[in-house]
């Protein structure tokens, strides 16, 4: 039978406590005026919210997720993430995956 699957790419991230991370997440298209959020839950809760910077051409966009030094520095063990974007009325997890924080 026939399937749309419209669920969200799974990436896994992994990092050192008290390190800054950050990726940049390309867009083949334009994404002026998207919305773009991205965090770190546990137990669904949240723990922290990533900075976000967009760029955006004609033809290209690219969002930068990043957690300073003193956000990651509290964390540690296992987490999940998710990235979303609103787009007009609709809002999609486009990423989430499994985070990994190990202590220096």
């Amino acid at each position: 039978m026939p399937e749309i699957d419209r669920s969200a790419a799974e990436l896994d991230l992994k990092f050192v406590s008290g390190d800054d991370f950050s990726i940049n997440i390309g867009f083949p298209e334009e994404i002026t005026g998207d919305i773009f959020l991205a965090g770190i839950v546990k137990n669904n809760e949240p723990v922290v919210s990533f900075t976000l910077a967009s760029t955006s051409t004609a033809s290209l966009g690219t969002v930068n997720i990043l957690l300073t030094d003193i956000q990651t520095a509290e964390l540690f063990g296992a987490y999940d993430w998710y990235f979303e974007r609103t787009r007009g009325t609709e809002t999609r997890t486009l990423i989430a995956g499994r985070v990994g924080v190990v202590r220096r």
